[in-house]
């Protein structure tokens, strides 16, 4: 055994090949830069949290010469791309001064390790985002773009979407001149553009959010608002088509009615009249084809 240095880092330690010195050297730059995010708090979130510091246990592990398991092995694997430029540059973007913006709006860093090695910084109001239910803001420095992540599998009552196909570009920024420079202008615009806090107001699966700000927004959510998420809420699990089975077709028309009614009392507590009209035709419409669906099926 022999002591090695990097960057004031000493332990005893394996015999490392001369070829091996740069490639560690870069890597313990890696960890630290991991350490010091997570001290100051801009990697916050429990899980990823955890993630990150597995991570840097590998590396010590085999600098020391212990012994890896294939966890380990691949951990030290991610640690290795995380050094490369894309890995670096979104862990540099981060403590930026945009990346400091975001986290003082309540947002949590989601990104997986091996989304922060590509370079892609993903963040979300929800500390517990997945990417199959959860709603986000992505930055993306190779098209130079923010898009709104959504779900991958939660019907967002868009017609002609396929579950998981629909991430939205909001901003692009083919200006910028670098990595760094595209996360930092990137991420001011968002911290004074998107409206976070109607993230956190609606956290509903089925609610689009990340808009722009708007000046009308309202300040807090009322008892319309509710009965309109609430329809949404029910419209987001309805499967229609044409082609349905007369059964699955009514069922389905049952559940809209159902939706519509939430509607309507949600414009009567408006005094929306435009609004209260167009529900009760809805429903007229729905009851007409339940009924005319029902004649056919008895005389067929």
């Amino acid at each position: 055994m022999k002591l090695l240095k990097f960057n004031q880092y000493i332990t005893e330690a394996r015999e490392i090949e001369p070829h091996e010195e740069a490639e560690l050297a870069n890597m313990k730059d890696t960890v630290n830069d991991i350490n010091g995010l997570i001290e100051l708090g801009l990697i916050d979130d429990s899980g990823y949290r955890k993630e990150m510091v597995a991570i840097s246990k590998a590396f010590n592990k085999f600098v020391k010469g212990l012994n890896l398991d294939l966890k380990d092995q691949a951990d030290l694997d991610l640690l290795k791309s995380l050094g490369e430029k894309a890995g670096q540059d979104s862990l540099m973007g981060l403590s930026l001064a945009g990346g400091k913006a975001l986290a003082t709006k309540g947002l949590h860093l989601v990104s997986s390790p091996t989304q922060l090695a590509n370079g892609s910084l993903i963040f979300s109001v929800d500390p517990n985002y997945r990417r199959s239910d959860g709603w986000g803001i992505g930055f993306f420095p190779g098209p130079k773009v923010i898009r709104r992540m959504t779900p991958t599998q939660i019907n967002l009552g868009v017609w002609s979407r396929t579950l998981g196909s629909m991430d939205i570009a909001i901003k692009h920024f083919r200006d910028t001149t670098s990595n760094l420079d595209f996360y930092n202008k990137a991420m001011l615009w968002a911290a004074d553009n998107i409206d976070f806090e109607h993230a956190v107001m609606y956290p509903e699966k089925h609610v689009w959010k990340y808009y722009k700000k708007k000046k009308e927004t309202r300040a807090k959510r009322t008892e319309s608002d509710d009965l309109r998420v609430q329809a949404d809420a029910i419209t987001s699990e309805v499967k229609f088509s044409p082609w349905q089975s007369p059964i699955g077709r009514l069922a389905a028309l049952e559940k809209y009615i159902e939706a519509w009614k939430l509607r309507l009392k949600a414009a009567q507590l408006d005094n929306n009249e435009k609004a209260i009209i167009d529900a009760k035709k809805q429903i007229a419409h729905m009851e007409l084809d339940i009924a005319n669906s029902k004649k056919s099926s008895f005389n067929g």
